[in-house]
């Protein structure tokens, strides 16, 4: 190799080895800052893109042990994993969804009722008995004989 390309080798060593340094670091602030550690979180204060970290699996293998752990700041008051939050905001969702179903039931039966109300005071829709019309109507069509193709006979008198 000439002299260019191991320099050019070289400095790409030390580069790789610098920013890993500061992944570290930045890891190590943020766990005694008692800060949210995530990737993105750990890069940011690195000032190193998030691939890298995603792309070699030692520096991605402490960000995910180092944000596994309890946070080195005692908490003053009481706290919650982030687990349990999770799991809170999957139950208070699940909540918002069948209040919202049940909400959405009511406002039709609501609906129901009102238009049944306004048709009946308007006056344009049929009378009051309406239901007791069509049941009647409808076992009076079932007395209407089926024309199967001949008349009756008629006898005159």
């Amino acid at each position: 190799m000439t002299r260019n390309s191991m320099s050019l080798t070289d400095s790409r060593r030390l580069d790789r080895q610098r920013r890993r340094k500061r992944v570290v670091a930045a890891l190590d602030q943020l766990a005694n800052s008692g800060a949210e550690i995530t990737v993105s979180a750990v890069s940011r204060t690195a000032g190193v893109h998030g691939s890298l970290i995603y792309r070699h699996p030692d520096p991605h293998t402490a960000v995910i042990t180092k944000a596994a752990e309890p946070p080195a700041i005692a908490a003053t008051g009481p706290s919650a994993s982030k687990q349990s939050l999770l799991t809170d905001i999957a139950n208070l969702t699940d909540g918002v969804r069948r209040q919202d179903a049940y909400l959405g039931q009511l406002e039709q039966r609501l609906a129901d009722v009102l238009g049944d109300q306004v048709w009946r005071q308007s006056g344009l829709g049929g009378p009051p008995d309406r239901d007791a019309l069509e049941s009647a109507s409808i076992t009076s069509n079932r007395k209407i004989p089926i024309f199967n193709g001949s008349w009756p006979t008629v006898t005159m008198i």
